[in-house]
């Protein structure tokens, strides 16, 4: 990600496949303190963190190359096509309030 600067975040949260329990978000409506966003929402393990994120009152947004393979439907959860290498497209999808969480990883052929 050289040359990519995102600032104004809550948290930055790094998971690698790792058992992952989302807390209850605090009672501040309205101030984006329980948005969470998710790029690489397409990836395996992502299905289990949106639906922790859901189950637990977040709203969540996924960030995904290919946004139809994020196939959970929920009125809280937003899927935007988007790459970690597009600024861009990262920045639209980002208030600046919310929890980001990172699910991407270089995929190696062995």
């Amino acid at each position: 990600m050289q040359g990519l600067r995102l600032s104004g975040f809550a948290s930055l949260v790094v998971c690698s496949l790792m058992a992952v329990t989302l807390p209850t978000p605090p009672a501040l409506a309205g101030d984006g303190s329980h948005s969470l966003v998710i790029i690489g929402a397409a990836a395996k393990t992502s299905t289990q963190i949106i639906d922790q994120a859901l189950a637990a009152g977040y709203t969540v947004t996924g960030i995904a190359r290919h946004p139809e393979d994020v196939t959970r439907k929920d009125p809280r959860l937003k899927v935007l096509k988007g790459d970690v290498y597009d600024q861009a497209s990262l920045e639209a999808a980002m208030t600046g309030k919310e929890v980001v969480i990172s699910m991407i990883s270089p995929r190696v052929d062995p």
